[in-house]
């Protein structure tokens, strides 16, 4: 599974969630397969749903939220005003949660 960014796909979800976490369910030996099977499809489900954002929309949640970049850095980087940037991550972010809704 993979993420997009400029419609190519490039980070993998399963790098992500390691790197920050997901209760560490992929990679506890010991947890219970459903539970495994769960966080997959969770997973599945939320690059799908930034796979489905527009492009600089979702340029703009990939580097604010997985690179961290805060806000002034992501409008330089995307020659873009941080209002814009701010924007297209309340719509991201809006259209994250409408996709994942049974699981967040």
């Amino acid at each position: 599974i993979a993420i997009g960014r400029d419609g190519g796909r490039v980070a993998p979800v399963v790098a992500i969630i390691r790197r920050e976490g997901v209760g560490g369910v992929l990679d506890d030996a010991f947890a219970l397969p459903e539970r495994q099977a769960m966080a997959r499809q969770e997973l599945r489900r939320l690059a799908a749903a930034i796979d489905e954002l527009p492009p600089r929309c979702r340029e703009a949640f990939l580097l604010a939220r997985i690179d961290g970049l805060p806000n002034g850095e992501v409008a330089a980087r995307l020659g873009i005003s941080r209002n814009m940037v701010e924007k297209h991550l309340i719509k991201a972010l809006l259209h994250i949660r409408r996709a994942c809704h049974e699981f967040f």
